[in-house]
C-alpha cells in the first residue's frame, strides 16, 4: 500500500482490471450460456499437461503478480482472526481500499472492476503462489472474502451485464466455495440457486446445465465441511493436527480440489 487506505495506483488501475478480464475470459461474450471445454480445463487446471498449466500460470503471474505482491502481508497486514465471526465484522475495513477502486471506476464499469478484483484476489493467487498455499489461505482468501461480502451486499454480482451469463457471474462466488465457514457455503448455494432459477425463467437449458455443474461442485465442498468442519487437505499447510478420521479420508483418496 502506498498510504493507509489506498492502493498503489501504479499497479491497481483500469489497465490491470481490463487485462485480468481479458486473461480470464478472452473473447467470451456476454450473455453466454456455457463455455468451450478447453476454457474449462484451463480455468480449473484439470486434464491439462504440466507444460500447459505452467504456461497459464505464467500468464497469470505476468498479469497480476505485481498487484498481489503490492498487498502481501508485509505491505497489507490483516488483523488477527481466530474464526470467521470476528473476521466478518472486519470485512468492511479489510475491503475498503478495494471497494473504493470499484466505485471510482467508470471504464471498466464498477461491476467489471468488481469481477476483476475477485479474480485477482481469489483465483490468481492459486496460479501465482502454488508453492505457498499458506499465503493463499491466510491472506489473499481473507481479503477476497471480505471484498466479496461488500460486493454481494451491494448486488454487483446481479448486475444486468452478467446476470444472464453464468460463466461470468459464478466467478464471484468461488471465494465462498473456498471458505471453511458453513455460513459462507449457505450464502454460496443461495446465490447459485438464484442464478439457476433465472436461467430456468429464461428457458436456457445450456446455462441451467452449467449452473448445475457448479452446484454439484459446491455440494462436494460443503459435504466435506459438514463432516469435518474444515478442509482436511489444508491441515498440513496450516500447521493443524489431523484427526484419525481426516487422515483416513485423505489416505483413501479424499478430495483436495488442488488448493
Amino acid at each position: 500500500m502506498s498510504a493507509r487506505g489506498t492502493l498503489n495506483s501504479a499497479v491497481f488501475n483500469p489497465g490491470l482490471y481490463r487485462n485480468i478480464l481479458k486473461l480470464w475470459f478472452g473473447h467470451l461474450p456476454h450473455p453466454v450460456s456455457t463455455v468451450p471445454y478447453p476454457v474449462l480445463v484451463r480455468w480449473y487446471g484439470s486434464e491439462v499437461s504440466l507444460e500447459e498449466r505452467t504456461a497459464f500460470d505464467a500468464q497469470c503471474a505476468s498479469t497480476g503478480r505485481d498487484a498481489l505482491e503490492s498487498i502481501e502481508p508485509g505491505r497489507y497486514p490483516l488483523p488477527q482472526s481466530s474464526n470467521s465471526s470476528p473476521e466478518k465484522s472486519l470485512s468492511s475495513k479489510i475491503a475498503e481500499p478495494f471497494l473504493a477502486q470499484i466505485f471510482q471506476s467508470q471504464d471498466p464499469a464498477p461491476e467489471e472492476t468488481a469481477l476483476a478484483l475477485m479474480l485477482l484476489l481469489d483465483q490468481l493467487p492459486r496460479n501465482c503462489f502454488r508453492d505457498n498455499q499458506k499465503l493463499i489461505y491466510t491472506h489473499y482468501d481473507r481479503i477476497s472474502r471480505s471484498l466479496l461480502s461488500e460486493i454481494l451486499d451491494r448486488g454487483l454480482d446481479r448486475h444486468e451485464r452478467y446476470r444472464d451469463s453464468p460463466p461470468w457471474c459464478l466467478w464471484y462466488y468461488m471465494a465462498l466455495t473456498h471458505s471453511e465457514d458453513l455460513e459462507d457455503h449457505k450464502r454460496c448455494m443461495d446465490r447459485l440457486l438464484s442464478v439457476k432459477r433465472r436461467m430456468e425463467q429464461n428457458g436456457d437449458a445450456e446455462a441451467i446445465g452449467y449452473v448445475e455443474r457448479n452446484i454439484g461442485l459446491e455440494q462436494r465442498h460443503n459435504a466435506i465441511l459438514e463432516k469435518f468442519g474444515r478442509y482436511p487437505h489444508r491441515n498440513q499447510t496450516l500447521g493443524r493436527e489431523s484427526t484419525a478420521e481426516e487422515k483416513e479420508y485423505l489416505e483413501h483418496g479424499g478430495e483436495t480440489f488442488g488448493t
